[in-house]
């Protein structure tokens, strides 16, 4: 039986071609678990921070609850706005009752919302980024903690480099009205550039 060379290439070439169109659909796949577990990850750390904030409300009497949720909703609207630079943004604290059980919700406004919505439901990461940045300030302000405060790559999932220069302006905003010492760990060099006292970790390759 003579073999047919022509038609052979043609096949080779066609498995080819759907090897490589499955080698992608594959190498996309990989992709977006590798996004989905970092945004899970994400989510686990913001819930830890909204827990510990339930914990703090809820063992205080209600007149302190009034002056700590305004305290809660100014700081990080603060930061919002000021991250942000724009006054469309918002947090706040929403009360309610489930049967005999206390519920606390955090909303957040944004430019895309319009209306306070869960914070849960949020799907820009860099605002959570910012939500819980601030929460953990509030957090250390109102148990009195003067201890330090560590950030580990707080900028991470803001976009746009002027989102992230207005972060570090933030950051020193709190350093100078708490006197409090953070420790920020970041890879972007103008972030690095932006502070004073500086501890750079290089490879022996750089």
């Amino acid at each position: 039986m003579l073999l047919d060379i022509t038609s052979l290439d043609t096949r080779i070439k066609a498995f080819e071609k759907e090897f490589n169109t499955t080698k992608g659909r594959l190498d996309l796949l990989k992709e977006l678990q590798s996004k989905n577990e970092l945004l899970l990850e994400e989510k686990k750390k913001l819930n830890i921070v909204i827990g510990k904030s339930v914990e703090v409300l809820n063992n205080i009497s209600k007149s302190t609850k009034d002056l700590i949720k305004d305290t809660f909703e100014n700081i990080v609207t603060k930061a919002l706005q000021f991250i942000h630079q724009s006054d469309e943004y918002g947090f706040k604290l929403e009360f309610s009752k489930r049967g005999n059980l206390d519920e606390l919700k955090f909303k957040v406004l944004t430019e895309e919302m319009k209306e306070y919505h869960n914070i849960i439901d949020c799907n820009a990461g860099g605002t959570k980024d910012i939500i819980a940045l601030a929460l953990r300030q509030v957090l250390l302000d109102t148990s009195k903690n003067n201890g330090l405060l560590f950030l580990d790559e707080p900028d991470k999932r803001l976009d746009k480099k002027d989102l992230n220069i207005n972060l570090m302006e933030f950051m020193k905003e709190i350093q100078k009205e708490t006197g409090r010492q953070l420790f920020i760990i970041t890879h972007r060099q103008f972030a690095i550039e932006s502070v004073s006292n500086i501890i750079e970790i290089k490879s022996k390759e750089s």
